[in-house]
Order: structure tokens, then C-alpha cells, then sequence
């Protein structure tokens, strides 16, 4: 963020730990309810870089940002009592019921990821169907303790991977 001032030796840390290894972390804390938080640091952008095929990468850009508006009704819904309707969003948009949706067409973007953009993925819907399943519980507490986990997934793909059309 601007302004804010930068933890020189979080930087010198940080590069200690290869590409790879920061994949691996960013995956087993994305399942996990340990927070995560990106830091941007300005300069040359080390994330590790996916390439899609052209109309694959217009299919995954589109998801990636279809899934902001779900959030924004869960959170909506969540706000006004409506328990039901969040779950159902939560299952349907973000859960594993969202998945797939592109099986068998040469345009799902799974089978272009590497393995840990793949795993953190599956982190995410997997993550989407317990949110669902707290909402309905009832439990508020677990129910954002499962979105945490939702977002997590999130912070730890874009924080790790950059996607971009194959030239």
C-alpha cells in the first residue's frame, strides 16, 4: 500500500525462498485458517508466470473476476439474515459445484495449471462448499472462518502465480 513503509528484512527473507517454495507455502496456508496477507512491493513483478492459450486465459480472467460478485452477495446476504440465499450462492458460485464447468471443451483453465496453481484452486472451491455448508449450520463464527479460508485461497494464487495469454 502507498505510504506504507517497507520491512527491509522481510524483502531480504523473502528471497531466500525460491518461486517453488513459495508455491508450496502459499498452498498449504491457503487450506489452511492461517491468514494471509500480500504485501506489493514496487518493481519487477516475481511472481511465477502461467501461460493459457489465448481463448483458455479469457475464460480463466473471466471466472477470477466472476468470482468477486458472489462474495460481494454473500457478504450481502449474510448482512441482511438471509442464510439461506448465502449458502446457496456460496455452493453454487465458489463451492465445488462451480467447478468444471468447462470439462471437455478444451477451455477449462485446470488443465493448462501447474500443479500448485491447481491445488490452491481446488483449496478454493473446496473452501466455497464449507462456507456453504456453515452458513447453513448457522454457526457465524465458523461461516466467516470458512470465507477467510475462501479468500485465503485467493491472496496465496495471486500472490504467487501471474496468468497471461500465450504470445
Amino acid at each position: 500500500y502507498a505510504g506504507n513503509p517497507v520491512d527491509e528484512s522481510a524483502l531480504c527473507a523473502q528471497k531466500r525462498f525460491s518461486k517453488a517454495s513459495l508455491a508450496w507455502l502459499a498452498i498449504v496456508l491457503a487450506g489452511s485458517g492461517t491468514v494471509l496477507a500480500a504485501t506489493v512491493i514496487p518493481g519487477k513483478d516475481e511472481r511465477i508466470v502461467v501461460e493459457f492459450p489465448a481463448a483458455v486465459y479469457e475464460v480463466q480472467r473471466h471466472q477470477m473476476r466472476g468470482y468477486l460478485s458472489p462474495l460481494n452477495t454473500i457478504l450481502a446476504h449474510l448482512a441482511q439474515g438471509q442464510h439461506a440465499q448465502a449458502a446457496e450462492v456460496a455452493e453454487r458460485e465458489l463451492g465445488m459445484s462451480a467447478t468444471g464447468k468447462f470439462k471437455g471443451t478444451g477451455l477449462g483453465p485446470g488443465s493448462h495449471m501447474p500443479e500448485g496453481m491447481k491445488r490452491i484452486d481446488d483449496s478454493m472451491h473446496e473452501a466455497g462448499t464449507r462456507l456453504a455448508q456453515e452458513i447453513k449450520a448457522g454457526t457465524e463464527k465458523s461461516a466467516y472462518a470458512a470465507l477467510q479460508r475462501v479468500t485465503n485461497a485467493c491472496v496465496a494464487c495471486h500472490t504467487v502465480y501471474r496468468a497471461r495469454a500465450k504470445p
